[in-house]
């Protein structure tokens, strides 16, 4: 257990269970229409395929929605750890951030991190920033992580549905590989997936992401004081880095964004499987 149960707390998990079952809810209509449809599917490698894909995503989208509600609960639970107003007094730095230089010197001296159990939520993390706040921040982090893997999936699903087949058998929700979908399955049915995958929530949360998994973690100062540094570029020009200095609030919003941009895309796969996808013939027909 992330934190101890008490009455509060348990208060709070129904409360966030009823705002995510009104504003957030879960995709169940969808996810049986998919199911229905991969369960008639013949048996044949793009039929097995198939069944694959949905189990898969059914279980993923649970997952996406867990990471979320854990979000969203240690926010509303703990509301004093992602105030401006606390811990005042070294607002500016966590706010601002510090020099890399300076962090990596003060490495030896800081609190190993090798310890993964905690009894407070509110417990200060070596580096600035709480326990609460590390935490949302890695369930943020999984949200993005595993809305681009659904998202992938939802595309790979309506190629394999539609007979559409990529070099490598490489397909992601982008523009281009949803363009020849839509070329297949008719503008209809394809242009909103191209449309979605064009649009601004999208690209941020790539960006997001490849800069989580290869380049630069996006950082907010909830979970950890932000590096800052600088550097002269081939022009001469001094060149200083930025961080987005996120709270908590922020780093729920694109927990909910990444969900909801999941959702839309599953909904406007489910039409595109229904028509395209292989289907056994009824029992008796020829």
């Amino acid at each position: 257990m992330f934190f101890e149960l008490t009455p509060e707390v348990a208060q709070q998990q129904l409360e966030v269970q009823a705002l995510l079952d009104e504003h957030n809810s879960f995709p169940e209509a969808d996810l049986i229409a998919l199911a229905g449809t991969a369960s008639k599917t013949p048996d044949t490698e793009a039929g097995a395929a198939l069944r694959a894909q949905v189990l898969a995503l059914d279980d993923m989208i649970a997952q996406l929605r867990w990471q979320l509600a854990q979000a969203v609960l240690i926010w509303r639970s703990y509301p004093d750890l992602f105030s401006s107003d606390a811990h005042a007094d070294d607002m500016v730095v966590k706010h601002g951030g510090m020099s890399t230089k300076a962090l990596l010197l003060l490495r030896p001296w800081l609190r190993s991190q090798s310890r993964v159990f905690y009894s407070s939520i509110d417990e200060e993390k070596p580096g600035g920033g709480t326990v609460g706040g590390w935490m949302i921040h890695l369930m943020v982090d999984g949200c993005v992580e595993r809305s681009a893997a659904i998202l992938d999936r939802l595309a790979l699903l309506c190629a394999t549905a539609a007979g559409v087949t990529f070099p490598n058998d490489k397909v992601y929700f982008r523009s281009r590989k949803l363009s020849v979908i839509s070329k297949k399955v008719g503008p209809e049915l394809g242009d909103p997936l191209v449309t979605l995958a064009e649009g601004e929530d999208l690209q941020f949360l790539i960006q997001y992401r490849n800069g989580l998994a290869h380049t630069h973690r996006p950082a907010a100062w909830v979970s950890g004081t932000p590096g800052l540094d600088n550097w002269t570029d081939d022009s001469g020009e001094r060149v200083f880095s930025s961080n987005p200095n996120w709270d908590g609030s922020d780093l729920v919003t694109i927990a909910l964004m990444a969900y909801d941009l999941t959702c839309q895309a599953l909904g406007l796969t489910v039409p595109v499987c229904t028509k395209f996808a292989p289907q056994e013939s009824p029992a008796g027909d020829q």
